[in-house]
Formats: C-alpha cells, sequence, structure tokens
C-alpha cells in the first residue's frame, strides 16, 4: 500500500490511473442496461421539465445578479429588486430567442432550399473546375449515388415510420416540457435564497461543523468552473458567429446564416468542434466556388487560432488550466456515455475532478500515511 502511495504521487503514474479509472468507468455505465437502464430513463422521462427548468435557471442567474446589482440596486426591498431582474432577464432571453427564430431560421431555411433546388448545377460546377486539373468525375456516378441515397432513405422511413411518428409526437411534448421547465425556472429563481438556505440546513445536518466550511468552497468552487464555462462557451461562440457572417459578408460569399450559425454551433464543441464546422462550411462553399470555399477554409484556421490564442484565454482568463491529454479523454468519455451533453460539460466536470484529485484526494494519502508513521513511531517508543 505504501509502494502504490508512493507511486500515485508521480505525475505520469496519476496520469496512468486516471485514464484506467476512466475507461473502467465508461466500461461499467456503456454494459449498464436491461431494468436498471430503464429506470433511470423514465426517471429522467418523468424529471425532464424540473431538470430543463433548473437549467435554465442556473444559465439566467448571472444575468438575473447582474440586474440586481447595477439597474435594480438602488430599490430597498430585495424581493421586489429580485422579482424585477427575474422577469426582465426572462423577457430579455425570450426576446432574443424570438428575434433569433423569427430573423435567421427562416434565412438558414431559405439557404437549404436554394442549396437543395441547385444542387446539380453546383455538382456541375464542381465536376467544370476539377476537370481543370485532369480529375474527371463521371456525372452517371453522382447521380447513382443520389437515387441510391433517396432508395435507402425511402426504405428507411417505410420500416421505421412507427418510430419516426413517435419521434415527431415526441417532439411535441418536448416543447411542452421546454414551456413548464422556462415557468419552472421563473420560480426557482424568485425562490433561490429560500431553497439556498434549505440546501445548506439539509448540509449542516449531514456534514460535521469541521467539514462544513471546505465544502461549501468546494462547492462555489464548482459553480463557479460551470458557470464560467457555460457563459464564457456561449460569449466566444457568438463572437465566432458574428465574426464569420460579417467576414462573409465582405467576401459576398453565399449562405451566411446557414453557414455562419454552423460555425457558432459548432464552436460550442470543445477543441474539434471549430473542425466540423469548417468542415461543414467549406463543403457547401465547394458546391458554389471552389475558390471561395478555399478562403473560407483559410480564414477559419486563421480564425481559430487567434481564437484559441487571444480571444479565449482572454475570456476564459486561463481559469481551467485543463491539460490536453484530460481534455481529450473528457470529450470521448463524455461524447460516449451522455451524447451531446457529455461533449458540452465534459470539460468543466474534468476540471472539478482534476481539483478533487490534486487538491483533496492526494492530501487526504499525505496525511493517512502522516498519521500510519505517527503510530508507528508511537508504537515503537512505547515499546
Amino acid at each position: 500500500m505504501e509502494k502504490l502511495k508512493k507511486l500515485l504521487r508521480n505525475r505520469w503514474a496519476a496520469n496512468i490511473a486516471g485514464c484506467c479509472s476512466a475507461v473502467l468507468l465508461y466500461l461499467f455505465l456503456t454494459h449498464l442496461s436491461g431494468p436498471i437502464a430503464q429506470w433511470f430513463r423514465t426517471l429522467f422521462r418523468i424529471l425532464s421539465p424540473i431538470i430543463i427548468g433548473i437549467v435554465i435557471a442556473y444559465i439566467i442567474d448571472p444575468f438575473v445578479k447582474k440586474l440586481e446589482s447595477t439597474l435594480f440596486r438602488k430599490i430597498k426591498s430585495e424581493s421586489l429588486s429580485r422579482a424585477l431582474s427575474v422577469v426582465v432577464a426572462m423577457v430579455c432571453a425570450i426576446l432574443i430567442i424570438t428575434l433569433i427564430i423569427i430573423m435567421i431560421i427562416p434565412a438558414i431555411g431559405d439557404s437549404a432550399k436554394t442549396l437543395i433546388d441547385n444542387a446539380d448545377n453546383y455538382f456541375a460546377s464542381v465536376k467544370e473546375f476539377l476537370s481543370r486539373f485532369g480529375i474527371e468525375i463521371g456525372s452517371d456516378g453522382i447521380t447513382n449515388y443520389i437515387n441510391d441515397m433517396i432508395t435507402q432513405a425511402t426504405t428507411f422511413l417505410k420500416e421505421n415510420l412507427g418510430t419516426v411518428i413517435s419521434r415527431i409526437s415526441g417532439f411535441g411534448s418536448t416543447i411542452g416540457n421546454i414551456v413548464i421547465g422556462i415557468i419552472l425556472a421563473i420560480y426557482f429563481l424568485l425562490d433561490k435564497q429560500n431553497m439556498i438556505n434549505g440546501i445548506k440546513k439539509l448540509r449542516r445536518a449531514i456534514i460535521s461543523d469541521k467539514n462544513y466550511e471546505s465544502h461549501t468552497v468546494f462547492l462555489v468552487r464548482c459553480n463557479d468552473v460551470f458557470q464560467q464555462f457555460i457563459i464564457c462557451t456561449l460569449v466566444d461562440s457568438f463572437i465566432i458567429g458574428v465574426a464569420n457572417a460579417v467576414f462573409m459578408l465582405i467576401m459576398r460569399m453565399p449562405y451566411i446564416p446557414l453557414i455562419s450559425v454552423v460555425m457558432m454551433l459548432t464552436n460550442m464543441i470543445p477543441s474539434f468542434g471549430p473542425l466540423i464546422g469548417g468542415v461543414i462550411g467549406g463543403v457547401i462553399l465547394l458546391l458554389v466556388n471552389p475558390i471561395q470555399a478555399l478562403i473560407f477554409i483559410i480564414y477559419t484556421v486563421i480564425t481559430q487560432l487567434l481564437d484559441a490564442n487571444v480571444l479565449k484565454p482572454r475570456i476564459f482568463k486561463n481559469s481551467l488550466g485543463l491539460p490536453a491529454v484530460w481534455t481529450m479523454i473528457a470529450l470521448i468519455l463524455g461524447g460516449k456515455l451522455f451524447g451531446m451533453i457529455g461533449i458540452l460539460l465534459a470539460i468543466p466536470t474534468m476540471v472539478v475532478l482534476r481539483f478533487v484529485y490534486t487538491e483533496n484526494f492526494i492530501p487526504w494519502l499525505e496525511s493517512r500515511k502522516e498519521r500510519k508513521e505517527a503510530a508507528k513511531a508511537e508504537k515503537l517508543l512505547n515499546s
């Protein structure tokens, strides 16, 4: 046991142990099936509105606090100041989302429709461009490929019609859950202090007075990591999306709303997300104008270098400090276990686990070792 503790103090051994533990956890969770998995799915479906409400309240709360400390700071009644801040924050959020739906979604739909309607012309343009370099593509092969895709899609719909219908009907249920979640989020935000006080009483009942303060510091730190990561990611992605739209507008490129929204959304995915967005945008532009596609890809590479080395460090203030190897492990495990949500929250979760390991687990092992050595020394003296 002593040799194991000594070994774990080495950085390489700690990294290997962490990787092995993550793999074992992944294998355990991925093989979790049967009644237990069904029970979790049912529980999640029942609690979906509450979970959505908690997530919305968690994201909106920093803006509510900002309004309380600025716009409504002169109001003496704390409850009134809180209520006004919640109402203004929620109204602003709903208005922003509504404007996005009204202005951007139709433009994206028009871009997608135009892209599909002109697919044949775009393929012909690409074929002509490649022929200049001696690369010949048979139009029959492209046509057959498209026909095969249509046939496969039709067959899939016929075989899975019931599933498709249930998914469509489930979409209505999802909208209902979101509406209920928004209503619950308002109540959560209004009653935040009472909820926090209730949680404090519960924690004091189950945690000793000696550990209560350290536990509070730990929770505050976890909250800071997650909130900072979520808000900074949203801000960073919005800046990238707007910058992309401005660049494409200056260069007179087509499909500005479609590609800019794709770039904004994929930028939320850590590490390889911008690469996915750049490839998607480049492929769309390649069908229209290969030169513009090349310019777009070069712009994307330059933008991501600036984002990674200038913008992100200023926004995040280098507070996460997660090594590259842990970032990749977090993304792989998060994606495999929990899909897109797991990918989006993988990095802050790994940051929390890392400082728990370095600041709690290792010191606990060292103090345990010191106590054992002191007990041995005392035993020798007494003997």
